[in-house]
């Protein structure tokens, strides 16, 4: 599965470059692309579904069933969605504050 990100690696070290896999530039360079490859990937992939749930969940209603809940229950369930919620700030603090905001 994640073959491609050393092909890709092998092609422009070995190929492209022309460094020797031996080598400790080689070695080095090409383990810099392969892995910064895999965490763009992986941080493209995160983010579109962070910003899919963004976009789908409705604070009001997490939070009004995070309130009807027994108190020790409702922290671990906050606790347990804070864990799970953006790696961010740019989505965890509006969030934090959607939670928090004062109801009239």
């Amino acid at each position: 599965m994640l073959d491609i990100f050393t092909t890709l690696a092998d092609w422009v070290v070995y190929d492209l470059v022309g460094l020797s896999p031996v080598s400790k530039w080689g070695s080095s360079l090409h383990f810099f692309i392969e892995d910064t490859t895999k965490i763009l990937a992986l941080l493209v992939v995160m983010i579109y579904f962070i910003a899919l749930a963004r976009a789908s969940l409705d604070l009001e209603r997490v939070r009004d069933y995070i309130q009807k809940k027994n108190r020790l229950y409702g922290y671990g369930l906050g606790a347990s969605f804070g864990a799970i919620s953006p790696f961010c700030s740019c989505s965890s603090i509006p969030r934090f504050l959607g939670f928090t905001r004062y109801r009239y």
